[in-house]
Order: structure tokens, then C-alpha cells, then sequence
């Protein structure tokens, strides 16, 4: 039997150690590599194009260490992880807030169609993609916690 630890071991056979050093081998190589890409399409002006990948890079790294760690890790070796998450309670949350944020959704866009027709006005497409995304995000949240206290 296989003992398992609190972040696991790697799929592919392996310590805990080996997962963790190669995730964040990964996540480093991952981060500069999306860091340069930014660099290359963004403007720079005033500071240096190294200094603005190494920055890039420093605030991608966890992100990249995070997700190449899921990737190689074995749930099965983890200490306390479900064996079965999405039967899980909050796999169910999860579900129903879902849905709920996608027909909220779809109210609002039909709000905002039936609105544009009195209203003429212009939105930046940048502006309008964080705001949607914002917004999406409030509605799923707050229908996650509103399906977690009706269920608790």
C-alpha cells in the first residue's frame, strides 16, 4: 500500500519531491515563455523588454507551478482528496450554479438587446469583456453561495 501524502506523487511514478521540482521546472518554463509572448505583443515603453518578461514571468509563475502540478499529480496519492469529486456536494453546488449563471446570462443579454434598441451607445470591446467576465463571475459566486446555504 502506497502511502500517501498531502501533495501527492507524480503520475508517471515518482516522489513527492520529483513532482514538485518538475512542476516547477514547468511552471517556470511556462511563465517566461507566455512572459515573452505578452512582451511581444503589449507596448513597453520605458522599461526594458527583459525586465518586462522577468515581470511577466515572476506573476505567472504560481499560476503555471499550480496547473503543471495538477497535471502530473496522482489524486489517488493525495492525503484526504475525494475519491469520487464530482459526486461530491460541491461538484452539485458547483453544477447548479452553473446553470443558473448561464440563464442570468441569457436575461442579460436580452435586457441589454431590448435597451441598446432605445439607447444608442459604444462600448470599447476590452471594456465590455471585463465587464461581462466580472459580471459572470459575481452571478456564479453568488449563485455557488446561495446553492451552498439552501443545501448546508
Amino acid at each position: 500500500m502506497e502511502t500517501k501524502t498531502r501533495l501527492g506523487r507524480m503520475r508517471s511514478g515518482g516522489s513527492q519531491r520529483k513532482l514538485m521540482l518538475t512542476s516547477a521546472a514547468a511552471g517556470a518554463m511556462t511563465a517566461v515563455i507566455v512572459g515573452a509572448v505578452l512582451t511581444a505583443l503589449t507596448d513597453h515603453t520605458g522599461i526594458s523588454a527583459g525586465l518586462t518578461v522577468v515581470i511577466y514571468a515572476a506573476c505567472l509563475f504560481p499560476v503555471g507551478f499550480v496547473a503543471w502540478w495538477a497535471v502530473l499529480v496522482d489524486r489517488s496519492t493525495i492525503a484526504g482528496a475525494p475519491a469520487q469529486p464530482e459526486e461530491s456536494i460541491e461538484s452539485r453546488w458547483y453544477d447548479q450554479a452553473a446553470q443558473s449563471t448561464f440563464h442570468v446570462c441569457l436575461w442579460a443579454v436580452g435586457a441589454l438587446g431590448v435597451v441598446s434598441v432605445f439607447w444608442d451607445f459604444q462600448v470599447s470591446a476590452h471594456w465590455l469583456t471585463i465587464g461581462l467576465g466580472t459580471f459572470l463571475a459575481v452571478v456564479f459566486w453568488g449563485s455557488y453561495l446561495l446553492h451552498k446555504r439552501r443545501e448546508s
